[in-house]
């Protein structure tokens, strides 16, 4: 299938599903703006496209549970399809680490590739707030002003929303290393609340780094160090899900994603094991509980003993590689379920969303 004729679907199932099915929202634009998570895991349904090859996908549906409304919606849909390899359904629950699941997994900087602290700033290292876990530091921008900007998740640096604008952010996190004025970079610059009706677009927030700080290269170079194949370049600018169908396409069926993070370092997937553009994830959110979020990339770990991305992670940015292409920031974790098959996912949210809403341009 064409990636419009997915997205197509995708739209017209959920609205109808809300609308007729689960009678939720009277409207379209209620489920985005007002509506609140459906009560029962039997009725949550998410539907994005799975990359099958380069300009061919499969719709892909993301259910809670094996039974109910959301998976007889699911064979509503199969049974329209020509073929059955048009679709990809899975059992699948999205969440963000507990502040004690992070705190916990916040190890000795020897054990976390990024948990050092860098001078120049570089992508991939650990970041955090004074009163929380660290997670990574994604990449930079620049603000309307010209200042300097370092992009992570809201829930990194500005602690699922309890945190205050103009807090002090360290590199690296605490307790990579002592939370002393020395490991300062920056204050809290902006985040957008996580919320738990309508649709949220993205978990980001941005520390404003200080005049002294610097960034290594051009800014957002691929570490010299990683052992990855663009190391020592720097990224293009970020690149939406039509851009990337497009890049995709010229690359070829070798095409490959990737990304650096303060736990597991550098880690890729093929990028047949990327859904692009799913709407309607739940995401359970540590002090708010489940939110809904639309046009998110999912990622399937190949290898279990090596994941994409780890607790810790949160805030890398995921890149095609050879393209240099960001499109996504990670922010949650999942496990899916085909059958007795089980593999971990990451989530990302659509890194021009973000750009756009922050007003930040490429550095």
């Amino acid at each position: 299938m064409k990636l419009e004729s997915v997205f197509a679907l995708r739209d017209e199932v959920i609205d109808r599903y809300y609308n007729t099915v689960l009678g939720l929202a009277q409207e379209p634009t209620v489920r985005t703006t007002a509506a609140d998570v459906p009560r029962y895991t039997g009725q949550r349904l998410a539907i994005g496209a799975r990359y099958r090859k380069p300009g061919d996908y499969a719709i892909a549906i993301r259910l809670e549970n094996a039974s109910g409304r959301g998976m007889s919606q699911a064979k509503q849909i199969l049974s329209t399809l020509p073929n059955q390899n048009e679709a990809d359904v899975a059992i699948v629950k999205a969440y963000i680490p507990s502040r004690l699941q992070l705190t916990a997994a916040a190890t000795k900087p020897a054990d976390a590739p990024g948990g050092s602290r860098n001078r120049p700033l570089e992508i991939g290292i650990s970041i955090g707030h004074g009163e929380g876990p660290p997670g990574t530091l994604g990449m930079f921008a620049r603000q309307e002003d010209g200042a300097t900007v370092a992009l992570t998740n809201n829930h990194v640096i500005a602690l699922a929303n309890a945190a205050r604008i103009a807090d002090e952010i360290y590199q690296p996190g605490i307790p990579d290393q002592p939370g002393d004025a020395a490991n300062v970079i920056g204050v809290l610059g902006n985040y957008r609340k996580l919320r738990r009706s309508g649709s949220n677009e993205f978990d980001a927030a941005y520390c404003v780094l200080g005049e002294e700080q610097e960034v290594a290269g051009q800014g957002n170079e691929i570490p010299r160090s990683s052992g990855a194949a663009d190391n020592g370049l720097s990224f293009h600018a970020p690149a939406s899900v039509d851009d990337l169908d497009k890049l995709v396409q010229e690359i070829g069926e070798t095409a490959t994603v990737a990304k650096h993070g303060r736990k597991t370092a550098y880690t890729t997937a093929s990028i047949t094991k990327v859904v692009i553009g799913i709407n309607d994830v739940i995401v359970g959110v540590p002090s708010l509980g489940n939110c809904r979020f639309d046009n998110l990339i999912e990622i399937e770990t190949v290898d279990q003993a090596h994941p994409f991305s780890d607790v810790g992670d949160s805030g890398s940015i995921c890149y095609l590689e050879g393209a240099r292409a960001p499109f996504g920031l990670i922010f949650a974790a999942g496990m899916t379920e085909r059958g007795s098959e089980k593999t971990f996912v990451s989530y990302a949210c659509a890194l021009p969303e973000i750009f756009k809403a922050y007003k930040l341009s490429q550095l």
